[in-house]
């Protein structure tokens, strides 16, 4: 059911486009490029389960393609983070990315790109692969977006892995929910046989998905390296050496492990464009709910 204050919010930006704020937006727009992070795309008819403000619908997927092709040149990531000797075009550019390998992305929304001739880099954490149901889906229930804030908190206290969710879900007497298999992380052999596109690259996003931010120096170490090899040695082709921070976490100590990681790039989860020279290890990516309306979506992207 839609809250009355969703509802609210979506009349205030319908008011705001047809009041032409998004086109005021793009006429005053900041320099710089956007990279835009989704997590999974789902069937239209899919049930309201799990983490909803992560699975996007299909169709609301596709008409935010529209939109972005309508207002960007939608380019490869490796084209925004690191040296490049591709001409810049005079439209704005965006680059999309997907966390954590869910099975809807390969289903759904790549061979939608695909279609379209768009690329696309996918984080993948190799701990977390395997049909596996992930926690926030898992513990999520409605009207949270995931699960309850303080359940949630707990948890990244903890240090956000799988385990202690676990630990958390026994000692609060929380059911453990498994998701449908399109709401599930592929399995390494659906990874490695994934027909992907030429132009759709896989980064790192750490080994199991954790809170770098609680760990020791060798755990640190050892969930940025990890998957680094993992990648290069099954997806040489594909990989694309920039690092996702999981739950957007990150400081200079953890900024600098991966520096000394071998990684080109760290991206986190805050609004912002890139810098002009797209160099770093706390650069800005911003997060699209699915829950976004597409005017919503327009008045983010103007006014970026």
């Amino acid at each position: 059911m839609t809250s009355f204050r969703t509802i609210a919010k979506r009349a205030i930006e319908r008011l705001a486009v047809l009041a032409r704020a998004d086109r005021l937006g793009l006429s005053a727009r900041k320099p710089g490029d956007l990279v835009l992070a989704y997590h999974n795309v789902v069937p239209d008819a899919a049930d309201r389960q799990g983490d909803a403000s992560l699975h996007l619908p299909i169709a609301h997927f596709r008409r935010q393609l529209d939109l972005l092709q309508e207002w960007f040149d939608v380019v490869p990531l490796e084209e925004l983070v690191g040296p490049s000797d591709v001409a810049h075009t005079t439209r704005p550019r965006v680059a999309l990315t997907f966390d954590d390998a869910y099975r809807g992305v390969f289903e759904l929304a790549l061979p939608e790109m695909g279609e379209r001739g768009l690329p696309g880099t996918v984080f993948v954490a190799p701990g977390i692969l395997g049909d596996r149901t992930l926690w926030w889906d898992a513990l999520g229930r409605e009207g949270w977006g995931g699960p309850p804030p303080a359940i949630r908190a707990q948890i990244l206290e903890l240090g956000g892995s799988h385990e202690s969710a676990r630990r958390v879900a026994a000692a609060e007497n929380l059911e453990w929910i498994e998701m449908p298999p399109v709401m599930r992380t592929v399995t390494e052999a659906e990874l490695s046989r994934a027909e992907l596109p030429s132009y759709v690259s896989l980064g790192s996003h750490t080994w199991s998905h954790t809170s770098l931010l609680r760990l020791g120096p060798q755990d640190l170490q050892n969930e940025l390296a990890l998957p680094r090899a993992w990648l290069t040695t099954r997806f040489p082709e594909r990989f694309n050496d920039v690092l996702s921070y999981p739950f957007g976490h990150c400081s200079e100590e953890v900024a600098k492990a991966a520096e000394d990681a071998g990684y080109r790039a760290g991206m986190s989860l805050h609004a912002g464009t890139l810098p002009d020279s797209p160099s770093g290890f706390q650069l800005p990516r911003r997060n699209i709910p699915a829950g976004l309306s597409l005017d919503g979506l327009r008045l983010r992207l103007a006014w970026r």
